[in-house]
Formats: C-alpha cells, structure tokens, sequence
C-alpha cells in the first residue's frame, strides 16, 4: 500500500514510538494528517517528547495533507486511512506518483484493524 508502518487506533505513546524507532533514521519534521482534531492532538502531544511543536505539523483531511507535505518536505506523515474526501489511500497514490515525496515513510493509522 505504499505505507511502511501501521498502527490501529487507540494508539499508544509506546507504540508510536516504536514505529518510528523501526525507521532507523532521524525524524525532525513530522506531519499528522487525520480528520479528527482530537486525534492531531493527541499525536502532537506524544510526539512533544521527540520534537518541537513547531516541527510536528498537522492536516485536517487529505488534500491539505497532501499540501502540507509537499510544502514542509517532512521525515515521516503519519496519515488516518479513513479521511473524507481525499482519503489516505488517495494520499499515499499521489505520494507515489510524486519524485518529490514518494521516498517519505508514511506510517498509515487506522481506527481499524
């Protein structure tokens, strides 16, 4: 599916980071991409024992996910599957087909299994 990871939500801390220590490269920019901002929140909040705020950045949907990657040139998306619209399938096709982004690690989140 393009994806190298894949957590079912309700995800944990330990398990978040977990996926992103089996990348074995340095993480500095991440983007969360899921239509609930409860669900952002939450990742953000984890994500503040690794990074600066300003470094884990956020979309709402898949369209803006899909600009947000292509503007800040993240290490890592962690993307919901299962967003209106422009889905995370979708997100991961356009990825794909892009030179510019088809090497970023998309850890792709689910709520389920």
């Amino acid at each position: 599916m393009g994806t190298i990871g894949f957590l079912t939500k309700p995800v944990s801390q330990e398990q978040l980071f977990a996926a992103i220590d089996r990348l074995a490269r340095p993480i500095h920019r991440v983007v969360v991409a899921d239509d609930d901002p409860e669900v952002v929140r939450l990742f953000r909040r984890m994500l503040q024992a690794r990074l600066p705020m300003q470094d884990c950045l956020r979309a709402y949907d898949g369209a803006e996910a899909l600009q947000v990657i292509r503007t800040s040139q993240p290490d890592l998306v962690l993307l919901d599957l299962s967003m209106p619209k422009v889905g995370g399938q979708r997100v991961i096709q356009e990825m794909a087909a892009d030179a510019a982004l088809r090497d970023i690690p998309v850890i792709a989140v689910s709520g389920r299994g």
